[in-house]
């Protein structure tokens, strides 16, 4: 499912296998983002997907995203998706909940904007496993998915650093554009 390419970031990040990811058990970030509805709101096309995007709560980075998705057995359905935006400076950190068996986790991605178009990046999860093990950011690997840990403002600043090269992928990213307000 591409809809959620747009965060998560969803970002965005629920297009992505729910296996093989980088998760944390909270939104990533310090600082919610604060929204200018006027900014985020209105229809996005994402690859051949069109999306609404809503501001929630504009104080805490919430957006909603919603799409209508066509599935294996030819059905519609509404997809829906609450995206935490935090700021990252130059880039921002968005994460999606993932339901694991009603344990929430988050997969998540960073998102850089230029007027009316959105990049979508995710975690590169070798990298990541490399600074697991390696004890340079907290959390634990569980087969191939890696969990960070509580990450606190040092450890933003390292992922979002060329410290240990760029941490993202561009092997599967995703643009976002408005095109209408």
């Amino acid at each position: 499912m591409r809809l959620a390419r747009f965060v998560g970031i969803g970002l965005l990040l629920l297009a992505l296998p729910a296996c093989n990811a980088v998760y944390v058990d909270e939104p990533i970030g310090e600082t919610p983002l604060v929204l200018d509805p006027g900014e985020w709101e209105g229809t996005w096309m994402v690859e051949d997907d069109v999306i609404l995007v809503d501001v929630l709560d504009s104080e805490n980075g919430i957006l909603r995203i919603a799409g209508i998705e066509k599935t294996e057995d030819g059905e519609l359905e509404i997809e829906a998706f609450t995206i935490h935006l935090r700021d990252g400076g130059d880039w921002i950190f968005a994460s999606i909940e993932d339901d694991n068996e009603g344990e929430p986790r988050y997969l998540w991605g960073v998102l850089r904007r230029s007027g009316e178009q959105v990049l979508e990046l995710d975690p590169d999860r070798t990298k990541f496993r490399a600074l697991v093990e390696a004890g340079t950011l907290p959390g634990r690997l569980d087969g191939e998915d890696v969990y960070l840990g509580p990450l606190e403002a040092e450890h933003l600043a390292l992922i979002l650093s060329d410290e240990h090269g760029f941490l993202f992928s561009f092997a599967d990213f995703g643009v976002a554009m408005r095109i209408t307000r």
